[in-house]
């Protein structure tokens, strides 16, 4: 349930290999964090006095990093020569000389939350901020795959739980403006927005086109339009019959 149940939603689609518990391995100079991974995935503030916080007891993030790299080091025992390309790399050797990135903090939009949404209410209250991260993999500066570290509550540990994820790591890497930056996902409706906070206002990036609503990937829309846009069907959306 609770994370884990959330994190196996967000891959369905997505080039991803889950693995409830890998043994953590002893962190290595391989896979070392590149570019600006401490310190960078701050929760952003909305505007109305609405905050997407951090919940009281959930690890500083230089654990998180700490638990990031030894997922890194832990690909190098799962990669195959055939599964190196799901994965995102052109060779599993490729996977030794991963560098973790920046990471995304992780957000969801639950069904219920969208079926009471109407234009002109506050927006923060639907967005429910996940207990993952998910870290970029880069080889030679391009970014090739990625992977999750989750925090199990129930353990109080962070684990790496998911690597993969090629398409999205890619398409919200294409798209990112700052650190600050974060992952959407309304799993109901399987939509994937790239969110940021611009002049105190929630911004989401549409990662495919949705031509019947009117989203253009990498075009920025105000979280209310989008909402809004989303509310209708979220109230048509049956769970027991979703096709």
């Amino acid at each position: 349930m609770g994370t884990m149940r959330f994190v196996l939603f967000f891959i369905v689609g997505l080039a991803a290999i889950v693995v409830d518990r890998v043994p953590l391995a002893v962190a290595q100079a391989p896979c070392t964090a590149g570019g600006n991974a401490t310190g960078s995935a701050t929760a952003p503030a909305l505007a109305t006095n609405m905050t997407m916080m951090v919940a009281p007891g959930v690890p500083e993030l230089k654990n998180w990093d700490d638990a990031a790299v030894k997922g890194c080091v832990d690909l190098k025992s799962l990669i195959t020569p055939g599964n190196a390309k799901l994965l995102g790399f052109d060779t599993a050797q490729d996977a030794s000389l991963a560098q973790i990135g920046t990471p995304f903090n992780m957000y969801t939009i639950g069904i219920d939350k969208l079926r009471d949404y109407f234009p002109g209410n506050l927006v923060a209250p639907l967005v429910k901020r996940l207990d993952s991260r998910l870290y970029p993999l880069s080889v030679g500066g391009e970014v090739r795959s990625a992977l999750v570290v989750s925090w199990h509550k129930s353990n109080n540990e962070l684990v790496t739980t998911t690597w993969g994820l090629v398409k999205l790591i890619q398409l919200v890497t294409k798209y990112r403006k700052a650190d600050s930056d974060f992952i959407v996902w309304v799993p109901a409706l399987n939509f994937h927005f790239l969110g940021n906070v611009a002049d105190e206002r929630l911004m989401l990036t549409p990662l495919a086109t949705r031509n019947s609503y009117g989203l253009i990937e990498g075009v920025p829309v105000p979280a209310a339009v989008v909402f809004a846009l989303l509310a209708q069907q979220a109230r048509a959306h049956d769970e027991n019959n979703p096709g």
